[in-house]
């Protein structure tokens, strides 16, 4: 999903800004049955109003922002315009590719890589102080083989 870390000179802190997930009946036309099914809505328009109306507040520096959605483009370019001092880091998300409009307009690129996402993989096992295991990773977030 998309969010913005915001790193001010009085702190830093993460703020996650969600769009929703809307269920939408979808056609296969393949099978030629209908399912349901979930489409993302509001997450470039919220990823917007935060980015303009924080830099208005001043309550950044610099926005990190993961997407790849090029709707993104105008409000970065606004923000680039009007706040040149703010900075804007553009982090492609995994497996998906970048948008070309959006890394030509950030400050900074960056994109994620698979070894980024297994950092951070949970162990397989958590074990207390005792050595005991208290917690076991769902096999369902094992990494791929």
């Amino acid at each position: 999903m998309l969010g913005i870390k915001y790193m001010s000179r009085q702190n830093s802190g993460i703020e996650v800004i969600l769009g929703q997930f809307k269920e939408k009946e979808k056609y296969c036309p393949i099978c030629k049955a209908t399912h349901k099914g979930h489409e993302e809505k509001e997450s470039d328009v919220n990823m917007a109003c935060h980015l303009i109306g924080d830099a208005y507040k001043n309550i950044f520096d610099q926005a990190f922002i993961v997407t790849r959605d090029s709707d993104l483009s105008s409000p970065i370019r606004f923000l680039r315009d009007h706040f040149p001092k703010k900075k804007v880091k553009i982090i492609a998300p995994p497996q998906r590719g970048r948008s070309k409009e959006l890394w030509a307009l950030a400050n900074i690129r960056a994109s994620i890589q698979q070894a980024h996402l297994e950092r951070c993989l949970l162990p397989e096992n958590i074990t207390d102080a005792a050595g005991k295991v208290v917690c076991t990773r769902p096999p369902k977030y094992h990494p791929p083989a």
